[in-house]
């Protein structure tokens, strides 16, 4: 990765951490769907990036967001698993004929089947794991479920839109 993606990835990452701290963090659809828009930090990485560096990543983003929401570890958790399940995803999903390692993870490289796939899958594990914690009870499954589609839902809502804003700028 040379210098200048460094810097825009750490600058990403930054700012979407601020931006669910400061703003996203109070929004909720009808108490029910909440949108967790700090999970683009470890989704749109690149390809290449190391699995410890991705995990460590995944880490801190969580960690940092359990300080500002005290939710005591759940989301350095669920942000951790998403990006040990991260790999496995892209094999899954990648065609035949492959993708280039440095290849950017974005519109204008992929397309938006691929990219509601590899997003609303990671999200799900993600939100999955956030609200099982959250329960902390399996005889509220089906509210946990619930809760966890719809907020899976809105939150690949709005990074999708968020690719569409940058696809355009990029235009």
């Amino acid at each position: 990765m040379n210098p200048r993606s460094l810097v825009s990835f750490v600058l990403m990452f930054i700012s979407f951490l601020l931006l669910q701290i400061l703003f996203v963090q109070q929004i909720s659809l009808f108490g029910y769907a909440f949108c967790f828009v700090y999970v683009a930090c470890i989704l749109f990485l690149p390809f290449d990036i190391s699995q410890i560096n991705l995990l460590l990543l995944g880490f801190l983003a969580g960690i940092l967001i359990d300080v500002f929401s005290e939710t005591l570890g759940m989301h350095a958790a669920a942000t951790t698993l998403m990006a040990y399940c991260r790999p496995m995803i892209i094999r899954l999903l990648t065609p035949q004929r492959g993708y280039e390692e440095r290849m950017d993870i974005s519109l204008n490289t992929m397309e938006i089947q691929w990219m509601l796939a590899y997003i609303g899958t990671l999200t799900f594990i993600h939100h999955c794991t956030l609200f099982i914690l959250e329960a902390s009870n399996w005889s509220l499954f089906f509210g946990v479920l619930g809760k966890t589609i719809a907020s899976t839902i809105f939150t690949v809502f709005v990074l999708i839109v968020y690719l569409y804003i940058r696809k355009s700028k990029r235009n």
